[in-house]
């Protein structure tokens, strides 16, 4: 017996659902930062207060501002990298590509003035207990939740990408909490950056792990 061709269509439709499209890699890469440095700056505030006159601190030193601005760039420029070079097809605009790189040098060059330039000065005022494992818990549970999309398929896995993302994902706690810690070049080197950098290596080590799970889920969806 013939089976009418629109009542089968039908049936092999009825369980999917529409999904809206995906947003572009700029407004994904905002609207994930902006969420992540939100919740991450709340938390930090929660746990501890910031450190005493950091907003002062912040609009009298230039070199301060920097710091904070270029790794802000750096941060939004590598997510939006991630997401646009994880859509087929999607061309990396080459402008965020060199301010990726640009906002990199400057802000590396911001910490090395930071240790021959008293700005600010450095103090132990405000010092928080383990603020490195603040950087690497908040930090980690924001690479987690970015790694939720790549096992979702959102974002697709590759080792460089999940360094990245683990990096800046780290990258915005270490940048809060140069605002809310002491403010030591050297601390903030070791017990703020090395941290990010860190999730960063973990996010590569956990590159095939993610690589695997997510040939197991497209398995199990075929199957």
């Amino acid at each position: 017996m013939a089976i009418d061709p629109n009542k089968f269509i039908d049936h092999l439709v009825a369980d999917l659902k529409p999904t809206p499209p995906l947003r572009s890699p700029e407004f994904r890469a905002a609207i994930f930062f902006s969420f992540l440095a939100v919740v991450t700056a709340l938390t930090i505030l929660w746990v501890h207060e910031y450190r005493p006159g950091f907003w002062t601190q912040l609009n009298e030193h230039w070199r301060l501002q920097v710091e904070i601005v270029s790794g802000i760039v750096l941060t939004l420029s590598t997510f939006y990298i991630v997401f646009a070079s994880s859509i087929p097809g999607e061309t990396v605009n080459r402008g965020v590509q060199l301010t990726c790189l640009a906002s990199f040098f400057v802000f590396a060059g911001s910490l090395g003035i930071g240790f021959g330039t008293a700005s600010p000065e450095a103090s132990m005022l405000g010092a928080r207990p383990f603020c490195e494992l603040e950087v690497l818990i908040y930090g980690g549970l924001s690479m987690a939740g970015l790694f939720y999309l790549i096992r979702n398929g959102i974002i697709v896995s590759y080792s460089s990408k999940n360094l990245l993302l683990g990096f800046s994902a780290g990258l915005i706690s270490a940048l809060i909490m140069q605002l809310a810690c002491m403010y030591d070049p050297l601390h903030g080197l070791l017990f703020h950056f090395i941290p990010a950098l860190l999730l960063g290596a973990l996010g590569w080590l956990l590159s095939d792990r993610i690589k695997l799970f997510m040939v197991r889920k497209s398995n199990v969806r075929t199957n």
